[in-house]
């Protein structure tokens, strides 16, 4: 928590916060000047572990609505800590996201019914067996967005370690520490969360043992 704690305070995001449902402008500004580096880190690295989400958006893009999704919700929630307030920018940054990746499935299906159109009988590009690489990075952009859908469905506390975990990139530790509890509970909400997600999606789930 070293890189938030030391320019970003709960007391200091506090009283942005209530800038900030105020109307405060200054206020706004100063939230995002004061956690946009952590902010922004948390975002390309999510944004790495959605690869079907590149042809659609790049990772400016979803820290920009990222930020907008956070904005509005911190008009109706107060996280306890700045910890937490970035636990919630994952939640935020994660359902843009996966709007993405819908949006970019959507846009494959398109593509696919384009080339079927533009065959000289209408139907080869339908019928036409994808390449082996082709059909691989499918597989592969399915599997990611069921494993990213799946997090959204695991149990509250578990989910909140696997968000800091794996989309974070906590440690241990310092999950502990935000979310207030001993390190050996943290351990085992995270494999709850990771025994959740591979009921929910299978065997090949993309998780650290």
């Amino acid at each position: 928590m070293s890189d938030t704690a030391l320019s970003f305070h709960t007391a200091h995001m506090n009283r942005c916060i209530d800038g900030l449902r105020a109307g405060d402008p200054a206020a706004v500004n100063e939230l995002v000047r004061r956690a946009q580096g952590r902010f922004h880190r948390l975002a390309r690295r999510m944004y790495r572990s959605f690869p079907n989400v590149r042809p659609v958006a790049d990772s400016e893009d979803v820290e920009q609505v990222g930020w907008v999704r956070l904005l509005r919700t911190l008009q109706r929630l107060r996280p306890d800590n700045t910890g937490k307030f970035f636990l919630l920018a994952g939640v935020m940054i994660r359902r843009e996201l996966l709007d993405l990746a819908r949006k970019a499935r959507g846009q494959a299906y398109q593509l696919r019914s384009l080339d079927a159109l533009t065959s000289e009988d209408g139907t080869a590009g339908a019928n036409a067996i994808p390449e082996p690489a082709a059909r691989a990075a499918a597989a592969e952009f399915e599997l990611w967005e069921l494993f990213h859908e799946a997090v959204g469905r695991v149990s509250m506390n578990p989910q909140k370690v696997m968000i800091l975990i794996f989309y974070d990139g906590r440690t241990r530790a310092e999950v502990a520490d935000i979310l207030g509890c001993d390190i050996r509970t943290v351990g085992r909400w995270w494999k709850q969360a990771c025994m959740e997600v591979r009921a929910l999606v299978g065997g090949a789930a993309p998780l650290p043992h």
